[in-house]
């Protein structure tokens, strides 16, 4: 199984504040990996770390055995990364928004495939300002999905979602898998961690304490749940609003 995504000794400071410590972790090609934290933990910092959304303090970072920082348009390329978008592009349209991603990642993507997928066609004429909640983050994961990358980074997918379209989102995800791509994702749930993910990793102030495979951590904690096993490792309870 190749290796898609490698990341070795990272750390990240903003000030004095050490938000990652060490982190290592990889990812393979068809996978599935999913990170749990509290906030704070470092979840969105490692995830930005990885796109060079931010620049990391020390530690390395490859995609396909290149450096990310030497490979930007590359790594813009082959990833594929949930954006906040709200704030970029207030006044554009749903519809012009999925035409400008699909013309940066050359116009791979079959746009009005992908608006049936993520079931946003009652929405390609609304300004981004005027979405809910949930049309923004089923817009966001569907950037993630254009231009058929490698890799989609995943941030909280299926936050205030209901449940008809996270089922949606995640037939996409678990179809990406089948075609030997990869999905590295934050969540706050516990039975989507559980299920999708091939490997869970679990971090605590900025550490990376736990990475194994969900059936390998009831097995290794002697827990019934994978809840149960977050506060055995974290001594905290992961709450929605973390």
């Amino acid at each position: 199984m190749n290796n898609i995504l490698s990341v070795k000794n990272l750390n990240k400071h903003y000030g004095d504040n050490h938000v990652l410590k060490d982190v290592s972790i990889s990812i393979n090609e068809n996978e599935i990996i999913s990170i749990l934290g509290r906030n704070g933990a470092g979840k969105t910092t490692l995830i930005e770390s990885i796109f060079n959304l931010n620049n990391k303090s020390s530690g390395e970072i490859k995609f396909f055995d290149f450096p990310t920082n030497l490979y930007n348009d590359l790594v813009k390329e082959k990833i594929g990364v949930q954006l906040q978008i709200s704030e970029l592009f207030p006044n554009q349209t749903v519809h012009e928004i999925l035409e400008t991603f699909n013309i940066i990642k050359r116009n791979k993507t079959d746009i009005p495939n992908i608006i049936k997928q993520f079931s946003l066609k009652n929405i390609l004429s609304k300004k981004i300002k005027t979405l809910s909640v949930g049309q923004k983050q089923r817009l966001m994961v569907c950037i993630a999905f254009i231009g058929s990358p490698n890799l989609i980074i995943l941030d909280e997918p299926t936050s205030g979602i209901d449940p008809q379209i996270r089922r949606k989102i995640w037939d996409n995800i678990m179809s990406l898998k089948n075609k030997n791509n990869s999905v590295l994702f934050t969540t706050h749930d516990m039975t989507e961690a559980y299920s999708y993910s091939d490997k869970i990793i679990i971090l605590k102030e900025g550490y990376v304490v736990e990475n194994d495979t969900p059936k390998n951590l009831l097995s290794k904690y002697q827990k019934e749940n994978l809840e149960d096993v977050f506060i055995e490792v974290t001594g905290e309870i992961l709450r929605e609003d973390d």
